[in-house]
């Protein structure tokens, strides 16, 4: 069994760090035995969920916002843990695994999973140094491809495009449209938006409240469910309640139950600036809900406008509310999107394969680093 190492930095809540989970406790069957090396003592939930499946979790506590100390501490770590094969999860944890495999003492891949567009330019130079010194980098969607060649140097030979998988078991949901809509005072022939995510500002959730605003100043009936929680929840009711939305809009919190919302609802809505392919709308898609996203949500591999799913061509909120309307005022090409998404995720995006195309590269960085 080959040894491997996945460091990130943080085990919260998020779709980076639910990947990481899903890998973690299936990729034994594969041939590898996992160690999480988390950067922070940020481990909730999904640490003590890892160590409840009886993979060992090494936590690095942060001292500072760049710490050299647990670089080397991480060095160590992977060393005495005899890591036959590194593999940092995240950008921002990709500088450390650079700088604890100096030296080469084995290979190690990174990671670029959304096009972060706030890098200053020391930021660009240390990921540039940092892609440059990476065996392979994993993407999970083409647009980031891209923007590692154009923003970074990364020659295309190095990356490695490996979608997100969905655990289908998960979306299998517990209680009927009628109870959700219920609980959330939202009428069965009403139509019903869903949200869910990190309420902070690459969300760009006032763009989608505005565009809302708008269709229901216009007269459609519809409703909109907001589940999730950040530094932004307040700020977002306020500027709600400035909208006139009253109780049109459901603020839910995080949700356990999240499938039976995704089931319940008629469009997924994402109006991000930059992500990279977001597990909540193969989620939502894998429900058999439509989504609506715009272009900086990284779904370009994934949704074929008009046929599983929509791609807004602006993101304004006029032109983001008036594809709103469309949509929604067309229930028969809202079923036959919602039918060709769960069709589609289904087959293409399972986490089986995912697991799968992530064991072959290990196997086949190994084997080139054994034979080198």
């Amino acid at each position: 069994m080959n040894r491997l190492g996945l460091v990130i930095g943080q085990l919260s809540w998020g779709g980076a760090e639910r990947q990481l989970h899903e890998l973690a406790t299936r990729i034994q069957a594969e041939g590898f035995v996992p160690t999480v090396y988390c950067l922070s003592e940020d481990i909730e939930p999904y640490g003590p969920m890892l160590r409840d499946r009886g993979i060992s979790v090494r936590v690095f506590p942060r001292r500072s916002h760049f710490d050299l100390g647990r670089a080397w501490a991480l060095r160590r770590a992977l060393a005495a843990d005899e890591v036959d094969l590194a593999h940092a999860w995240l950008v921002n944890d990709d500088a450390y695994a650079a700088l604890a495999h100096i030296g080469g003492p084995r290979p190690w891949v990174a990671s670029m999973r959304s096009r972060p567009l706030d890098r200053d330019g020391l930021r660009k130079r240390i990921d540039r140094w940092t892609f440059r010194r990476a065996d392979r980098v994993v993407v999970n969607e083409s647009e980031v491809i891209d923007f590692l060649e154009r923003e970074l140097g990364c020659p295309r030979s190095k990356v490695t495009l490996i979608p997100n998988g969905v655990d289908f078991e998960r979306l299998l949901g517990s209680r009927s449209r009628e109870a959700v809509r219920s609980e959330l005072n939202t009428p069965l022939d009403s139509p019903a938006l869903q949200f869910a995510g990190r309420l902070e500002g690459v969300k760009n959730l006032p763009l989608l409240l505005d565009a809302f605003s708008r269709i229901v100043q216009k007269g459609v009936n519809a409703f909109l469910w907001v589940s999730g929680d950040g530094s932004l929840r307040e700020s977002l009711e306020d500027l709600s309640r400035s909208l006139g939305l009253g109780d049109r809009v459901r603020f839910t919190g995080v949700r356990k139950d999240l499938p039976d919302l995704l089931r319940a609802a008629d469009l997924f809505v994402l109006c991000s600036i930059s992500e990279g392919l977001p597990n909540v709308v193969l989620e939502a898609m894998g429900c058999g809900t439509p989504a609506l996203v715009t272009k900086g949500c990284g779904c370009g591999d994934l949704i074929r406008t008009g046929e599983n799913g929509w791609i807004a061509a602006r993101a304004t909120p006029e032109a983001l509310a008036a594809d709103l309307e469309a949509i929604l005022g067309d229930r028969d090409a809202l079923t036959s999107a919602g039918r060709n998404a769960a069709e589609h995720v289904r087959s293409c995006y399972s986490v089986e394969a995912m697991v799968s195309r992530m064991a072959l590269l290990y196997r086949e960085i190994l084997t080139d680093f054994r034979a080198g």
